[in-house]
């Protein structure tokens, strides 16, 4: 997966772009300074500066980049940003966007019992299922699941990752490259395969998994998508994967007939979580802070305020909530449980 998310990529290529004598063709190949050969020499350069840039972090931050060590290749490029930048504004600009990358990386680096609970440790019975039906023998493998909830596709995908451990298997975060709406042409869902070929074609030999949001709200739709995806893949992974296993989750505003050819689609429920879900994480949250319990019942009523009567809204606030109290507790200043229960909204 890459380091940086989609947001972070672009400002990072418009930080780049403010390098002093960044226009001079050997200043850009200067920021490849201890990046992998067999990463650096994939790029292709143009004598455009901002092409070039652009080129590099895509390239060089790709889901396939990613070492073998769980190392990422960009730092190189960030750390020789830095030094190109020394003593000026631009300098602490850049520090400061790795630095927010590597908190939001840290969990995955880190040891799982070091770690402050993240929100996909919160509910996802759901998930059991997926788990428990990649356990049998196959290479590919499909669900659906009828939430759409991008805070919840990301919660579910790392829980996946935890339980079959992330040194098995990888995953692309960037649903704008698998979504699929009402509106897209035919031949949209053979792209989405198409790109979902490329990402198993790279040289990390993980499990790939693939989430695939259906945007449309008819069911007929759904269906007719999520068909025309998952024949493509099986049709053309089937003889290439080798020892690696391919993973698709369609994750849908609602459910539809599965397909069931060329493979079947396995079903799973939607996401319910509860009031007793939101405590258990907090109280787990609290132990790991060592703050008084006496801020639970305070912070469940924030978190569950406003979202216990309609089922989409309790699952798009209730992960926004989690993920925001999440981002303020691993912050490099860990907060009091106070100023935490003020952010969330």
């Amino acid at each position: 997966m890459p380091f940086l998310d989609d947001n972070e990529r672009r400002e990072f290529v418009d930080l780049l772009a403010e390098l002093p004598n960044i226009q001079l063709v050997a200043v850009r190949h200067f920021l490849l300074a201890g990046v992998p050969k067999a990463v650096a020499q994939t790029i292709r350069w143009s004598d455009i500066p901002i092409i070039d840039l652009q080129a590099i972090v895509d390239t060089v931050d790709s889901d396939s980049a990613e070492q073998p060590d769980g190392t990422w290749p960009i730092t190189h490029v960030f750390k020789n940003a830095i030094r190109l930048a020394r003593a000026t504004a631009l300098e602490g600009r850049i520090k400061a966007l790795l630095e927010r990358a590597e908190r939001r990386n840290r969990p995955y680096r880190a040891q799982p019992q070091l770690l402050v609970p993240a929100p996909h440790t919160f509910d996802l019975d759901c998930i059991r299922r997926c788990a428990n039906a990649l356990e049998q023998p196959g290479k590919l493998f499909a669900f659906a699941v009828p939430c759409h909830n991008e805070h919840f596709i990301r919660a579910f995908c790392d829980r996946l990752q935890q339980i079959v451990g992330r040194q098995h298997l990888q995953f692309s975060p960037d649903l704008a490259g698998f979504t699929l709406y009402a509106a897209d042409a035919a031949s949209r869902p053979q792209q989405c395969a198409a790109k979902i070929a490329q990402l198993r074609r790279s040289r990390n030999k993980r499990d790939l998994l693939c989430p695939v949001r259906l945007e449309t709200e008819k069911a007929d739709e759904a269906q007719a998508q999520a068909q025309a995806v998952w024949s493509a893949v099986v049709e053309g992974l089937d003889a290439e994967l080798a020892d690696r296993r391919l993973i698709c989750v369609f994750f849908s505003r609602a459910s539809f007939p599965l397909p069931q050819n060329p493979l079947p689609v396995i079903a799973l429920d939607p996401p319910r979580p509860g009031r007793a879900d939101v405590r258990e994480w907090v109280n787990a949250v609290i132990a790991y802070m060592a703050w008084d319990e006496r801020h639970g019942d305070a912070w469940v009523e924030r978190i569950v305020a406003g979202c216990e009567t309609h089922a989409d809204l309790e699952i798009r606030t209730v992960y926004s909530r989690l993920y925001d109290a999440w981002s303020l507790i691993t912050d490099s200043q860990p907060p009091r449980p106070e100023d935490v229960l003020a952010q969330i909204i």
